[in-house]
């Protein structure tokens, strides 16, 4: 979770080994003035379905790595990827990494967004408890339309069906593909946009949701983390084995009742200020 000024915004990320965590680049970066934020205000937790505020499993950043050629962009993030090295691991018992997906999205393919986002785009607080919602229906002509600077390959894009949606607190947070009892991470969640001007930011029907296609940034994320593109990929993690997979994320439907995650993938990330 990340505040800032007096203000608390939560971000989350997912573990891709016991101390590197991938999230979005949005998060690592103080807008404001077009920079990082300094590793030491930094802190991540993970291994618990309650939120940083509760859970004392907590480690520091010890460097971050926002995409070099991120950009925030007028309705749309561009490369919005960035990477937490921890100063110390996260012991197994407490938390096991997640593994990249080479899957491409096709259309009613359902994934799967956890966090401890927003479940209601008016209600300033979110949740307490990691939550899950399943999405489906990527199209990317609408999303075209809706994005002048859409990029198909770097990114993912959802419909807004049934109010199920990502939410404010989500951004970084793992976009899972689930088969049979493992998960596999697939993207980061970015933005969304509303169908309309003045529509809600989230849960608006028809809106759509943005997450970044993690398996095109294989490269890069290997490059930095010094973890082989083979590791990135091949291991894989059935939630049966362990209390939680992912580092924390906050994300969750605006709007809709999502649902607490079995298996509890997910770490959430501070900034100290």
């Amino acid at each position: 979770m990340i505040s800032a000024s007096g203000k608390s915004y939560s971000c989350g990320g997912s573990l891709l080994s016991k101390d590197v965590v991938l999230t979005a680049a949005h998060c690592l970066y103080e807008e404001k003035i077009h920079a990082p934020y300094s590793a030491e205000k930094i802190h991540v937790s993970a291994g618990s379905k309650k939120n940083i505020f509760l859970n004392k499993n907590m480690r520091k950043a010890k460097s971050i790595h926002p995409h070099p050629d991120y950009k925030n962009e007028i309705f749309n993030y561009i490369h919005d990827i960035g990477i937490i090295v921890l100063s110390s691991p996260f012991n197994d018992r407490i938390s096991k990494p997640i593994h990249i997906s080479k899957r491409d999205v096709e259309k009613q393919t359902k994934l799967i967004a956890l966090g401890w986002g927003r479940t209601d785009p008016e209600n300033l607080k979110g949740p307490t408890s990691f939550l899950q919602v399943e999405l489906a229906d990527d199209d990317s002509k609408i999303c075209k339309n809706r994005i002048p600077k859409w990029v198909s390959d770097a990114q993912i894009c959802l419909i807004v069906k049934e109010n199920k949606d990502t939410c404010k607190g989500d951004s970084g947070g793992p976009l899972i593909y689930r088969h049979g009892n493992v998960n596999t991470l697939i993207g980061i969640t970015s933005y969304g946009n509303g169908i309309e001007k003045n529509a809600p930011i989230c849960g608006s029907n028809g809106g759509v949701s943005v997450f970044v296609h993690s398996y095109n940034y294989l490269k890069w994320i290997s490059d930095i983390t010094k973890i082989s593109e083979e590791d990135l990929l091949t291991a894989q993690y059935d939630p049966s084995d362990a209390p939680s997979s992912a580092v924390s994320a906050s994300l969750i439907a605006g709007g809709c009742s999502a649902l607490l995650l079995g298996c509890g993938c997910g770490c959430l990330v501070r900034l100290s200020i």
